[in-house]
């Protein structure tokens, strides 16, 4: 655009400087035939007319000039920016995808339309700090609207069968409707999970009614509980499912006897760590897929063997579901910096956990 603008300037002066030597050629050749009728006024109004050009064409120019600066700019403030290793939000949706695509090197975000700035800026940062500490991310980010994900998982990985590229997919509906997440976390589903059990509502805040669930990250979910609003941050958002996850695995490793056990911080980006933890998983265990499926004697081992089963319970309740949430699980609190004990460590070995 900026280039456009640059262009149609020179144009109009090019143009401008046209008229003018046809408009002289034209004057001097009527003063040849007709001397005695020279009109001074016309001869003004074309001076006129030629000056107002002349600003016309400095001042499109001046604008195109503006703009190609102010552009070229921003350009530099994202090359600064990618030498440094420091992040750049952008300011439109449009500029977050060509960042992603240009910087990040994502072939494709689809249905970017779903998606807010807020929400593409948040996981551009988040692949930009991926990329630079392990130098792989998804090649496609692909947006889901209502209905196509039937659970409220706000985020997945998978490999695309068809194209063989790595897909990092976002639940937009999940966050579109974030009040209906937290109030269905307050039911109860079996096993004593459900918030309700230790939290409760009192005159309009939510306030801890179990206080042996005490902790500095319970207190810190109570907080995010009670300042969510529908203009919360993507982060706030997904902090806030990171610690109902957590709150509930801590409420389940309770039930099952696990003795001081407390719930675990959270983070914002915890959510996406698991889903690359899913990917460097994926690229290393060859028999991942075997892990995953329901009905392996690799999957039946790790939840009916009565010596291993209790084990991914000191992680969390999710990372009991298979061998590849629980690798997931673990990976994402080695990257946060946490310590696991020795069965949890041979546990993550034996099924290929990365490195970290």
């Amino acid at each position: 655009m900026e280039v456009r603008n640059n262009v149609q300037g020179y144009y109009v002066s090019n143009v401008t400087r046209k008229a003018q030597k046809q408009n002289s050629l034209k004057f001097l050749s009527d003063v040849g035939l007709k001397k005695d009728v020279v009109d001074i006024s016309t001869q003004k109004d074309k001076k006129n007319a030629l000056n107002k050009s002349v600003i016309i064409a400095s001042g499109l120019a001046v604008v195109g000039t503006a703009l190609y600066t102010a552009t070229r700019g921003r350009l530099n403030i994202f090359k600064q920016a990618a030498k440094s290793g420091e992040f750049i939000n952008a300011k439109s949706v449009k500029e977050a995808v060509n960042y992603g695509k240009r910087d990040l090197k994502i072939r494709r975000y689809e249905n970017s339309e779903l998606a807010d700035l807020d929400m593409i800026n948040t996981l551009n940062e988040m692949l930009h700090k991926e990329k630079r500490l392990t130098g792989e991310i998804p090649q496609v980010i692909r947006f889901l609207k209502k209905g196509e994900l039937h659970v409220t998982a706000p985020m997945g990985y998978k490999l695309d069968p068809k194209t063989n590229k790595r897909v990092l997919f976002v639940n937009t509906d999940t966050f579109n409707r974030f009040d209906e997440v937290i109030k269905d976390s307050f039911v109860e589903r079996g096993r004593g999970t459900g918030l309700s059990n230790f939290i409760a509502l009192k005159d309009g805040k939510y306030v801890l009614s179990d206080l042996s669930y005490k902790s500095n990250a319970m207190d810190k979910f109570i907080e995010k509980l009670n300042t969510f609003n529908p203009n919360s941050s993507f982060k706030d958002k997904m902090e806030l499912y990171q610690g109902i996850s957590n709150a509930k695995s801590a409420a389940h490793a309770r039930n099952l006897g696990l003795k001081d056990y407390k719930m675990q911080d959270f983070a914002f980006d915890d959510i996406f760590v698991h889903e690359m933890g899913h990917m460097h998983h994926r690229s290393i265990y060859p028999r991942y897929e075997e892990a995953g499926a329901q009905m392996t004697q690799l999957r039946k081992d790790f939840t009916l063997d009565t010596e291993t089963s209790r084990i991914p319970y000191r992680v969390s309740s999710y990372a009991a579901s298979s061998p590849l949430e629980f690798v997931a699980e673990v990976y994402t609190g080695l990257r946060k910096g946490q310590h696991f004990d020795n069965e949890v460590m041979s546990l993550y070995r034996k099924y290929n956990g990365p490195l970290v």
